[in-house]
């Protein structure tokens, strides 16, 4: 043991392994040795464990040096980057050539995390597709489909037969997805083996496994698993079946502790960016069968299998993307982003040659210039890589679970909004990079089609449905999140209202027509192109040797139409293949953004930041975040492409595309508001006035109810200003004060109360689905105007002064009045 632990000391010292691991290390060699005492004797048994050890820790450092190597190799591929990066005007820019690396939408040259990550979950869905149609949800419920056949699918992959020649082959696609994933995490500086009839991840519930106690969860996981297939992550090791409950009592730390545990407070900051060496976590617990990882996922994790398979393949696309962009330590890298944009900041501020360009912010100074690229990076990479760890894990879930609650109850009409305004910036953006502007209704209509829906999911066009990731669903909720029961009602009702349908057939409308945009021009040279298109395309790194690459693809034909799909680029003969392709399909989603706006990385990042939920100041940044994400998507993805087109030289055609979507979202804004009206009961107000065309305008980029701030002191919701501003946390709050401690001071100050018209006031607003287009005004009119009959004895007259008001302010009638149980009539157009 002495040469041993000496040369356990001169590895740290050398800074090969860390004292945890040399701790670790030392540990297994007491093990083994014992082991091996028994049949060869103390000296004996000493030298074969050394040796034994002494093997791995050398398999150890190559992996390490390898992960140096391609972590020296990115770092030269991203100095060059930022050295060639040029902003529209032709100068450079590292602070926006360093966030371009997290997330751009084709104005870089380059790949980033976020558009990589996309599309490999686009590519790993495409595989899937089967899997995908399967096992989706049911409409009106939203729970799974075929759930008999998705355990006889975990059965299959823990090596069982269950009789069902169908979830075997989902069984062998899943095996084939997710092991090309943990390949190429590998290539990318990971370290994962294969296992055989791995089985499955766990997904762990914090909260649960915490409550059931240490002693407890071990107790009820020990016997479901097989420890002759458990292997130390570190030393490679079988696990004796003696050590396994301690072993055990770590993984419950680490569980309950979110890792800190086995991390020391450092100068240096964590983050989930060091990602080479993290994915053999979740690999470590091997089950015995399928009913024991059933059980266990049903009391400490998810039961839903599906959902599972779907989160790793997000997790890992995340990763992959992460490391292949940035390097195997993707936060180290981050850190070295910011720092050179710091040194940039000082050379400037010196007078000497920098390379940040002071006048990206307007109105801001270097040192300021500076500070905000590092806090965007911080903020952006942050909301890559899932956020931060709540603080107050309680406060967290409330505010979340409020949050969920506002989107059920006032996004109930945001389908209107989008029927209205997506036609007209999906033409816009179709027109921007040459693609024809016509038919875009009739393209969307004919993605309703079961057959067209699966075949845009096979084409690469992400289902985010199965991604389980509400917020780019609910487009104007924000992000969404909190206890996993509060999801539901949102989720239900942005299904329910048409928002779900309509946002994937626009999305996958838009990225069916630049697949046969380029489908029916493959005999074409790349000059050939549209001029608009290939400046696009080359802002995704795109050259006239990619195109010759491309143009070898077979596409897919449906009724005489071409359709290029990244996988028809991949399945070409020639390494390069699948790197091409996977770019066709960032350029393809991130051009959707600018078609269907449903809020950006980057726009989440600066709303939120880096404040952690749990907090007060971070609940209150989310409160303000809702609603928002489209509108801040419309400012920084579009007004962006703008402000490029002015900067390289191009004011005419700049101004010819703001032009064109402001009169189209104005337009598109107007007709939002008059279905809206309609579906209140009202008839469409005239177009006739300044106030009108200014809310079709705040309507149609975006602003919501801050439209009714144009011309009023008070929202459609009967909230300040103030409070509508800070959030629908903080507006709530403001009602249900006035509706009980409000209500409590007047009584105690012998003034009028108005319990019951600030009880119907709380029903109107925050109803679950009572704000859902197609029966807003039927509840209105047939359940809350009869409850004010009931409670008011001035109801009739308090009906009688809104058609007044209406008539007189807006010269806008009704077509069901208020107070009215049925209709008088059709709406007035």
């Amino acid at each position: 043991m002495a040469d041993f632990a000496e040369c356990l000391r001169n590895m740290i010292d050398g800074d090969v392994i860390t004292r945890d691991e040399a701790k670790e290390l030392g540990a297994a060699f007491e093990r083994i040795r014992a082991q091996k005492a028994a049949s060869m004797g103390e000296d004996a048994a000493g030298a074969a464990a050394q040796a034994e050890l002494l093997k791995r820790l050398e398999a150890e450092a190559k992996h390490k040096k390898r992960k140096a190597l391609l972590t020296i190799a990115a770092q030269r591929r991203l100095k060059q980057q930022l050295a060639d990066f040029r902003d529209p005007s032709g100068a450079p820019d590292i602070g926006l050539a360093s966030i371009n690396l997290l997330e751009h939408y084709g104005r870089a040259g380059y790949s980033s995390v976020a558009g990589r990550f996309k599309s490999i979950v686009g590519m790993a869905q495409a595989e899937m597709e089967e899997l995908l149609h399967e096992f989706r949800r049911t409409a009106f419920l939203g729970t799974r489909q075929n759930w008999a056949r998705l355990e006889n699918v975990v059965r299959e992959l823990f090596g069982e037969a269950s009789g069902d020649p169908m979830a075997q082959g989902f069984a062998r696609t899943w095996e084939r997805v997710s092991d090309g994933l943990r390949q190429r995490f590998n290539a990318a500086g990971g370290a994962i083996q294969k296992l055989e009839n791995w089985g499955l991840p766990q997904s762990h519930d914090r909260r649960a496994v915490m409550k059931r106690g240490r002693e407890g969860w071990i107790a009820d996981t020990l016997p479901r698993l097989d420890p002759s297939r458990m292997v130390h992550p570190l030393t490679g090791d079988a696990i004796p079946p003696a050590e396994l409950a301690s072993v055990l009592g770590e993984v419950w730390d680490s569980i309950v502790t979110d890792g800190w545990n086995r991390r020391d407070p450092a100068g240096v900051p964590f983050g989930r960016g060091a990602v080479a060496n993290q994915r053999t976590d979740h690999r470590f617990l091997v089950f015995k069968s399928a009913d024991d990882w059933l059980a266990y996922q049903k009391e400490f994790g998810s039961p839903d299998a599906f959902a599972t398979m779907m989160e790793h393949v997000n997790a890992m696309a995340r990763d992959i993307a992460g490391m292949e962009v940035l390097g195997p330590n993707p936060s180290a890298t981050v850190e070295w982003l910011k720092q050179t944009v710091q040194k940039e900041t000082a050379l400037a501020e010196a007078g000497k040659p920098s390379r940040l360009k002071a006048g990206r912010y307007p109105g801001l100074g270097i040192r300021a210039t500076g500070n905000l690229t590092v806090t965007e990076l911080e903020g952006l990479w942050g909301e890559l890589r899932g956020g931060v760890a709540p603080v107050n894990e309680g406060l967290a879930g409330v505010s979340a679970g409020i949050r969920n609650w506002m989107v059920a109850a006032k996004l109930g009409s945001s389908t209107l909004s989008a029927v209205s305004g997506d036609p007209a910036t999906i033409a816009v953006a179709r027109k921007f990079i040459g693609l024809p502007a016509a038919n875009t209704l009739s393209s969307i209509a004919g993605q309703f089609r079961g057959a067209a829906r699966r075949e845009a999911v096979a084409a690469g066009l992400i289902n985010e449905e199965a991604m389980h990731v509400l917020r780019e669903q609910a487009r104007w909720a924000g992000s969404l999140g909190g206890p996993e029961w509060t999801r539901w009602l949102p989720d239900r009702v942005l299904a329910w209202n048409g928002l779900q349908a309509w946002t994937k057939a626009a999305k996958h409308s838009f990225g069916r027509e630049m697949q046969a945009f380029l489908g029916n021009r493959l005999e074409e040279s790349w000059d050939a192109l549209p001029a608009e298109f290939r400046r696009a395309a080359e802002g995704y790194g795109f050259s006239a040797g990619d195109w010759s690459l491309m143009q070898k693809a077979a596409p897919q034909e449906i009724d005489g139409a071409r359709f290029l799909r990244p996988g028809d680029i991949a399945s070409i003969e020639d390494p390069r293949a699948r790197e091409v392709a996977e770019r066709w399909l960032e350029m393809i989603l991130a051009e959707t953004e600018y078609a269907v706006p449903s809020g950006t990385s980057r726009g989440r990042a600066m709303m939120i930041g880096q404040t952690p939920p749990g907090t007060l100041w971070g609940e209150l940044r989310r409160s303000a975040a809702m609603f928002r994400g489209f509108s801040v998507s419309i400012a920084m993805t579009q007004g962006a492409r703008l402000a490029a087109e002015v900067g390289a030289g191009r004011g005419a055609r700049g101004a010819g595309y703001a032009g064109g979507l402001l009169v189209t979202l104005t337009l598109g804004g107007a007709l939002g508001m008059w279905l809206k009206q309609i579906s209140n009961g009202r008839d469409p107000q005239k177009p006739d006035t300044n106030d009108f065309w200014l809310a079709a305008l705040a309507q149609g980029g975006g602003l919501g109810i801050f439209g009714d701030f144009l011309f009023a002191d008070y929202s459609r919701f009967g909230n300040s200003l103030a409070a509508t501003i800070a959030g629908p946390e903080v507006a709530a709050v403001e009602d249900v004060w006035e509706a009980t401690g409000g209500q409590l001071r007047k009584l105690l100050a012998g003034e009028k109360t108005n319990l019951a018209e600030e009880s119907l006031r709380l029903l109107r607003n925050y109803t679950p689905g009572g704000s859902i287009w197609y029966a807003r005004a039927a509840y209105n009119r047939v359940v809350l105007d009869q409850l004010q009959h009931l409670t008011d004895s001035k109801a009739a007259q308090r009906f009688k002064r809104q058609v007044q008001n209406a008539r007189r302010e807006r010269d806008q009638g009704f077509w069901w009045s208020p107070g009215d149980a049925t209709p008088d009539r059709l709406p007035s157009f």
